[in-house]
């Protein structure tokens, strides 16, 4: 029997969009406007200096590295005021974590850091349990099988009674089923043998 479902964040829970402007739009405009030099300028040497950091370097996920490194005294309220985006849900998201509530343990399992994703589910506080991230409470920037173990343990279940769904085959998909859980994959685009095109399919889930 189900007693956890675990979801992703980010392409789950929350449009990919929010994320990507997040980093890629929000954090340029902000050092444009600080630094006092035209957006593009500010851009290239934004997205320049993340190239220069790396993605398998544990800095280069955590906002406030990078806001500290470009200077800029701004908190997640104000920086994306700045940048009008908002992190609104799915509406599918929504309508699922309102028909299991009550039912179920609901977590978020992401590699997001914490205090963004907290900022994330600002819309959805009332709905969630518990928020794991694989970097601030492993260390690690994959969710990885370890990462599920951690899950598990963290919860007291066995990983036989946890559901995860996510938009990452291999990270929300295959490395929970290596570590005994259930899982699914979630296509919005409808790519891949079974995978779910919408959360609405999860209604009804024991």
């Amino acid at each position: 029997m189900i007693r956890v479902l675990s979801l992703d964040l980010d392409g789950t829970l929350i449009p990919n969009e929010f994320v990507d402007r997040f980093w890629n739009h929000a954090i340029p405009l902000a050092y444009s406007i600080r630094h006092g030099i035209g957006y593009e300028e500010a851009r290239r040497f934004v997205l320049g200096e993340y190239d220069r950091i790396g993605m398998r370097d544990l800095r280069w996920y955590i906002p406030w590295f990078w806001l500290r490194r470009f200077g800029l005294n701004l908190g997640y309220e104000e920086l994306v005021k700045i940048a009008g985006i908002d992190p609104k849900p799915y509406e599918d998201a929504v309508s699922l974590l309102k028909e299991v509530r009550g039912r179920l343990i609901v977590v978020v399992s992401t590699m997001v850091p914490l205090s963004l994703a907290f900022f994330e589910l600002k819309y959805l506080k009332g709905y969630i349990d518990e928020v794991y991230s694989a970097i601030s409470d492993t260390g690690r920037y994959e969710k990885d099988e370890s990462f599920y173990r951690f899950l598990s343990n963290s919860l007291g279940v066995e990983e036989r009674e946890i559901l995860h769904v996510g938009d990452d085959y291999e990270f929300d998909y295959v490395m929970p089923r290596r570590a005994g859980l259930n899982s699914e994959h979630l296509s919005r685009e409808g790519k891949g043998l079974r995978a779910l095109t919408d959360l609405i399919e999860l209604y009804g889930l024991r």
